[in-house]
């Protein structure tokens, strides 16, 4: 397993649960799910118990996708606008948040 996408997650998730994760969830939506194992270590455990982990990690590499999406389409439309990081896109353009 590759740990070093997990910085909060190791100690929360199941191992078998972090290589699903890693194998069916994009980048976005891992570095979110594991912003939401250090903000709220107790849910996600819920979720990984009820079976709902994955479906909620997919939907937040959506959200992220399409928030990226947005923000590149403003950055090409304003030339000048600043680099943002992947949270700052997220608050902006509505993808999520790391914290729940």
């Amino acid at each position: 397993m590759r740990t070093d996408r997990w910085i909060n997650a190791v100690g929360v998730l199941k191992t078998p649960t972090l290589n699903l994760l890693a194998a069916q969830v994009g980048g976005q939506g891992c570095l979110v799910m594991d912003g939401w194992c250090a903000t709220d270590p107790k849910q996600v455990k819920a979720w990984e118990k009820d079976g709902t982990l994955l479906q909620r990690a997919k939907e937040a590499n959506d959200q992220a996708a399409e928030a990226s999406r947005k923000y590149e389409a403003d950055k090409a439309a304003n030339s000048g606008m600043p680099a943002l990081a992947s949270f700052e896109i997220n608050e902006i353009y509505g993808g999520p948040s790391s914290r729940l």
